[in-house]
């Protein structure tokens, strides 16, 4: 990590100030060089505390790294002009990606610039790691399952991020009773399943390979004790001691942030599994931000978020999509 970073966050709403601007101070940014771009001439409050307000005619004349989490209606548009004025940032633009179909053609022409990213969160989620490691190398076959938890564009992103480890072939939609959605590589190396209205009460995470199977059940435990939540070894679980999270597969370690505690508290004071969920976001944005910081961008491609936009568009409407 550089020891100063120049960032710009286009919009002010529950995203930024939920996800984006915590992953930020966690990495240690300091607020004042966090610059947030809004219309509202309002003070920033809350997370936003200390950053700078500022409209187009008052940015700096570089950025390290800009996130756009404007509305839908203005978000291709103030893309285009952040990466037109900022060719040498690494870009992250929020999804869903478009409002309209007519701006699909020009999300396209965007998705070509080569420091462009989506601000897709799952695929970079500490706690599917180790369930996306049953793809990898694609020696059987494999399949996840998430009960519900998540939207369409989510889930796509992550059974993308699985047919590539598991050298699958092109993916192919299916809608299944009650809603269910199901993705399948065409060679049947991998397939994805999406179950249930989301429900964070009953929401889990479960992949098998044919030998291995992992769950997440979405639960933290809060111990100073050293001793870890599950050592099954079938158990995605999360270990929080002071200000030290460690995601951990049957007891064993296998991540570990430094997060403050003040900043998971306040996260986990959603109820349940969906506090822990929204703690797993903001992780996988801090690896985000990190890895574009640091010049290795990890980020999950532009192109890939307007594909997942367009298919999930076909599943809303009950339709079955070609191979994509």
């Amino acid at each position: 990590m550089r020891p100063t970073a120049n960032v710009l966050v286009a919009g002010a709403g529950w995203r930024v100030t939920a996800f984006v601007v915590p992953a930020l101070r966690a990495l240690g940014i300091a607020p004042d060089e966090i610059h947030v771009l809004r219309r509202k001439d309002a003070p920033l409050g809350g997370p936003l505390s200390g950053a700078r307000r500022v409209d187009w005619g008052g940015l700096a004349p570089s950025y390290e790294l800009t996130i756009n989490c404007v509305s839908q209606e203005a978000l291709v548009r103030v893309q285009s002009r952040l990466v037109d004025r900022f060719p040498s940032a690494i870009h992250f633009c929020d999804t869903p990606i478009v409002a309209r179909a007519s701006e699909i053609p020009h999300a396209w022409r965007l998705a070509r610039r080569a420091r462009l990213y989506s601000l897709e969160d799952w695929p970079s989620m500490p706690n599917l790691q180790p369930l996306l490691g049953l793809f990898a190398g694609g020696r059987s076959p494999a399949t996840l399952r998430f009960e519900h938890i998540g939207i369409d564009t989510h889930f796509l992103s992550v059974a993308r991020t699985a047919r590539a480890m598991g050298m699958g072939q092109q993916l192919r939609v299916a809608i299944r009773r009650r809603g269910n959605v199901t993705v399948r590589s065409l060679d049947g190396a991998v397939s994805a399943t999406r179950t249930g209205a989301k429900d964070y009460g009953r929401a889990k995470i479960l992949a098998w390979n044919g030998n291995t199977i992992l769950e997440d059940f979405l639960g933290v435990d809060q111990r100073e004790d050293g001793m870890t939540p599950s050592d099954h070894p079938e158990v995605v679980s999360r270990e929080l001691a002071g200000d030290r999270l460690r995601y951990l597969r049957g007891g064993v370690p296998f991540a570990e942030v430094v997060i403050s505690r003040e900043m998971t508290s306040s996260i986990l004071e959603e109820p349940g599994r969906k506090g822990v969920h929204e703690l797993d976001k903001c992780v996988a944005l801090m690896r985000l931000f990190r890895s574009a910081l640091e010049g290795r961008p990890e980020g999950y491609g532009y192109i890939d978020s307007i594909a997942d936009t367009c298919v999930a568009w076909w599943i809303g409407r009950g339709k079955i999509t070609p191979a994509w």
